[in-house]
């Protein structure tokens, strides 16, 4: 019975902790979850802040070239400028600047790399009619540039001047390099510069970078985003053991992508979970220590009383407490007193009823003695009535007898008459 007692009390007591363990994982994974994402999206933007400004620079440096020809258009010290900052700033290949006549026409073409051939025709290229189209800077997909063997980038614009074409600038910059390490600083996460169509522009693995076989879709957990990429920008999620974060740099065709693994956020969760298993394992330890304590003695005294009950009903009432048993205050002590009170009113009551009985029983045999006595002083009554009653009739048959002789005289004395 105490093991059932202290089952009954702790029972309800570890399916509440129980139930509130489900809710925390159910309830707070989700959050916890969110607060983790949330925190490696911070610390990736330091990087998209970084490519960000990086990239500003150069749309920066285009547009104050742009305003230095805008002011004077003498191409001879435009061509200085240019080779001053060509040898300032290492992370340009190359600055040039096109007239609208092409170059194999007899028009300008200012280049701080090589010097192109005469057939060389500018105003066909994809960077020069690409600024036609946008007043802004226009930055080209990446490609492997031919003279440098390295990933290049082209930032194009045209260049007005009082509403008229002067002609395009561009420059080309190939120190994807010096972006990475930059950006290595802030965090070491695992990350990809992607072009808007998925190419790789950087990569762990070379043979990925610009291959259009290889792309970000490729990988299955980007592989839902290949028709609405160019509309993303940010996205970021955990799927399975990993997480990923998608980031448009903005202004550009080009994308942030991380993907690193979960493994930190499952060993973290699972540690906050095995904390709460663990208290809870300690309340249940308490709760047993505190019901252990209620329930064994009371246990001790249901079990006094449940002895007590079943001797009474056998008849036995001589059933004794002991005295510190009695003398226990609170619920327990009034038990064992109610019981044993119980018990000695019961014995005083079954103690009076057996004297009254015996009582009942002496007197019922005085009783059945007289009635035997009178039961024969009746038989022989009985007899003397039965012979008084045996003489009546024989004198009723005399009498009848006599009666009939007396008729039969008559008659004959009347026949004798007539």
């Amino acid at each position: 019975m105490k093991n059932d007692l202290i089952i009954k009390f702790l029972a309800p007591f570890i399916i509440f902790l129980t139930m509130v363990l489900i809710a925390v994982y159910f309830i707070y994974k989700p959050i916890y979850r969110n607060q983790y994402l949330n925190s490696h999206m911070s610390q990736a933007m330091n990087i998209d802040i970084i490519a960000e400004n990086y990239l500003n620079d150069i749309k920066d440096d285009i547009s104050l070239l742009s305003k230095n020809l805008e002011i004077s258009s003498d191409y001879y010290y435009f061509g200085k400028f240019i080779t001053n900052i060509q040898n300032t700033y290492k992370n340009y290949l190359s600055i040039y600047f096109g007239e609208t006549i092409s170059y194999s026409k007899g028009g300008m073409f200012i280049n701080t790399l090589v010097v192109h051939p005469r057939t060389y025709d500018h105003v066909s290229r994809g960077w020069y009619q690409d600024a036609l189209k946008t007043n802004d800077t226009v930055i080209s997909a990446p490609y492997l540039d031919a003279a440098s063997g390295k990933i290049a980038i082209t930032f194009s614009r045209a260049v007005y001047t009082n509403s008229q074409l002067m002609g395009v600038l561009g420059i080309d910059f190939d120190n994807m390099e010096d972006l990475i390490l930059k950006a290595k600083k802030y965090c070491d996460y695992n990350f990809y510069l992607v072009y808007l169509d998925g190419t790789y522009i950087t990569h762990n693995n070379k043979d990925y970078i610009l291959n259009k076989d290889i792309t970000l879709f490729n990988d299955p957990i980007f592989d839902e985003f290949k028709d609405s990429f160019s509309s993303i920008d940010n996205k970021i999620d955990l799927v399975k053991d990993e997480w990923f974060f998608i980031k448009r740099i903005q202004g550009t065709p080009f994308f942030l992508v991380f993907k690193n693994s979960a493994e930190d956020f499952y060993n973290s969760f699972n540690k906050i979970m095995i904390s709460f298993l663990i208290i809870m394992i300690i309340l249940i330890f308490l709760e047993f220590l505190l019901v252990s304590k209620i329930a064994i003695p009371l246990s001790r005294n249901l079990n006094n009383a449940i002895n007590t009950i079943f001797l009474m009903k056998d008849g036995n009432f001589n059933n004794k407490f002991e005295e510190k048993e009695l003398n226990k205050s609170g619920v327990a002590g009034k038990l064992n007193n109610s019981i044993n009170d119980m018990q000695s009113a019961i014995n005083n009551l079954v103690s009076q009823l057996k004297l009254n009985i015996q009582a009942i029983n002496n007197a019922s045999n005085e009783i059945s003695s007289g009635i035997d006595n009178l039961s024969n002083r009746t038989s022989s009554e009985a007899a003397v009535v039965e012979e008084i009653s045996a003489s009546v009739e024989s004198l009723f048959s005399a009498i009848s007898s006599t009666a009939k002789n007396c008729q039969l005289a008559r008659d004959m004395s009347y026949e004798v008459t007539q």
